[in-house]
């Protein structure tokens, strides 16, 4: 393990128990000693060898899907933090394991968990961690156990309430227009306090998302117009349809007329997407919705009634952006299945360029029956994960045609990103999470800088056997011009050790990380989240926010289900953010 040296962590207020209701905040403010792992070449980074078939520790890729011990509001000093850094990098992902004790079976129906850490300078990082307060986690809570059915998981019979679904908001934190939302692909979004952490409630972003609607985990920025675009859908296993919506926002989170509406003539199961200059296009992977009696009486979950049909081809489906769904068309390409994509974008004769995570088929873990342990504690990654590699296809819409096809990537990769300032545009450089194989599917665990122009100038960061590194967000460093020129951040989840913060020199990822400090709590493994540059608060401003929000848990115990409770205590103020209002 890398050595240790010493660090502060400066309670900003004090750890609460999850059991209790909210957090204290103290008179004063004491500190704690915390340690800071120092970084060496020599012992932190492991280089890559050709033909290594990588090593990775199983139990400490358990142990990383345990729920966090605590919630936290902590100031960590971080040797050699560079100074120009500012803003806050959030991160959502399953947090909450079990409830009273019983154990969820697939990490995608866990309750989600908001993590912040916000760059003020000073060599100081503002850590806080929170659960989203959805209207389900609130029930079960006060329950005492689990109420309601997975959807890849922990199946109910249809009169134990089996068809109902909760809204975990637990796979994307996007900031934009100054709100923050805690995202989840099958309902509403939720929004969240920027500086607390403390949840408002679920929002209709000014109507644009009714109750019964939804709006995907992966909205994208078109970065050469400055607008949040993103899309809901609802796929009908009876027609074998979806309804597809699709929206835009500007700068101030307003919507920019109403929803693009269609009908895909297949029940699809669209996770992400991306967009160009002229085109929304997804990935329409031939999946089949085989709801049967299993699944009413409770034996299958919801989720494991999709079905991959590798005889039929993968097509990728181009809406033209516009009032009008008119000119809609497919192109066919080779069976497969993406979760993500890096990016799109036109180039210079129109021609469409799409990097996406390409999988053989879709695996969301087999059929889990109602007594088996949980999915993680199961899954033979080598034998029962197909490798995801990221491909670029290159498609001439005025033909329809694909002309070009090939991998970028040689080892089992994914959650790419960009640097948030040619999303949407041409870009060069992909940051990803990589396996420790290179010829084998493993676990997300090191980093991957992918060079789409030099494939032989691609890098690669490995940690030790028992560290797992989280999505990487991108940091622009300020006044930068090259697209590289920046900052990678993630969170390293260490099995049940307290997780780090690690950042990284985007131009030289293979060096490994140039500082990393402790967060004090375990952190599970993530999925998605944000770089905020406009949040930088205080540890004032995060005490007084943490006032407000001990103040409304005070008012009610039913705490982020207030509709307009609040009105009489600030939830304007509170709440408030620019765009949307408090609805």
């Amino acid at each position: 393990k890398p050595p240790k040296a010493m660090t502060r962590l400066v309670p900003l207020l004090v750890v609460a128990p999850l059991v209790t209701q909210g957090w204290h905040i103290p008179a004063a403010l004491p500190s704690a000693v915390h340690r800071m792992r120092a970084m060496s070449e020599d012992t932190s980074v492991v280089r890559e060898r050709q033909g290594d078939q990588g090593v990775w520790d199983r139990e400490a890729w358990i142990a990383g899907y345990n729920t966090p011990r605590e919630e936290q509001a902590v100031a960590i000093q971080v040797e050699n933090l560079p100074e120009d850094i500012r803003g806050t990098y959030y991160r959502n992902g399953p947090g909450l394991f079990e409830v009273a004790g019983d154990r969820y079976q697939h990490p995608f129906d866990c309750d989600g968990m908001v993590l912040a850490l916000s760059f003020v300078g000073n060599s100081t990082v503002h850590f806080r961690n929170r659960f989203v307060r959805t209207q389900s986690f609130q029930k079960e809570k006060r329950a005492g156990k689990r109420l309601f059915p997975g959807s890849f998981g922990n199946a109910r019979p249809f009169w134990a309430n089996g068809l109902s679904r909760a809204n975990r908001a637990n796979t994307n934190a996007v900031h934009w227009g100054g709100r923050l939302l805690a995202l989840w692909e099958g309902g509403q979004p939720y929004k969240l306090d920027p500086i607390s952490l403390g949840t408002a409630g679920a929002t209709d972003l000014l109507g644009m998302i009714k109750p019964s609607q939804s709006m995907t985990a992966h909205p994208r920025v078109d970065s050469s117009t400055n607008r949040l675009v993103g899309f809901g859908y609802d796929p009908s296993p009876v027609s074998q349809t979806t309804s597809l919506r699709i929206f835009e926002f500007d700068e101030e989170f307003r919507p920019l007329g109403d929803a693009l509406e269609l009908t895909v003539p297949a029940a699809a199961f669209f996770h992400d997407f991306v967009v160009t200059k002229n085109y929304y296009v997804f990935t329409l992977s031939p999946i089949q919705f085989d709801v049967g009696l299993d699944a009413l009486l409770g034996g299958k979950p919801i989720g494991q009634c999709l079905r991959f049909d590798e005889s039929k081809p993968t097509s990728f489906l181009f809406v033209p952006r516009g009032a009008s769904a008119e000119g809609q068309f497919m192109v066919d390409v080779d069976t497969h299945f993406n979760f993500h994509y890096a990016n799109a974008y036109e180039d210079d004769t129109g021609r469409v360029v799409i990097d996406t995570v390409r999988a053989d088929r879709l695996e969301l873990g087999g059929n889990v029956n109602k007594d088996d342990p949980p999915l993680w504690e199961t899954t033979v990654f080598e034998e029962e994960v197909p490798q995801s590699l990221l491909y670029r296809y290159v498609v001439n819409p005025s033909t329809r045609t694909v002309e070009d096809r090939r991998p970028l990537t040689d080892r089992s990769a994914d959650f790419p990103v960009v640097n948030s300032r040619v999303s949407c545009q041409r870009h060069r450089y992909v940051y990803m999470t990589c396996g420790a194989s290179s010829t084998s599917s493993s676990p997300p665990q090191g980093m991957l800088k992918v060079d789409v122009d030099d494939p032989d100038a691609t890098q690669v960061w490995l940690p030790p056997p028992g560290e797992f590194c989280g999505e990487p967000t991108f940091i622009p460093r300020q006044d930068s011009q090259a697209e590289d020129d920046g900052y990678v951040v993630t969170v390293i989840t260490r099995g049940k050790e307290d997780a780090d913060l690690a950042l990284f020199d985007a131009r030289r990822i293979a060096d490994g990380p140039i500082c990393r400090a402790s967060l004090g709590t375990n952190v599970p493994h993530g999925l998605h989240g944000c770089w905020a540059p406009d949040v930088q608060p205080s540890l004032d401003d995060i005490r007084n926010a943490g006032v407000l929000l001990r103040m409304f848990e005070r008012k009610s115990k039913e705490w982020n289900q207030v509709e307009g409770a609040f009105s009489g205590l600030g939830i304007a103020q509170f709440f408030g953010q620019k765009g949307v209002d408090g609805r």
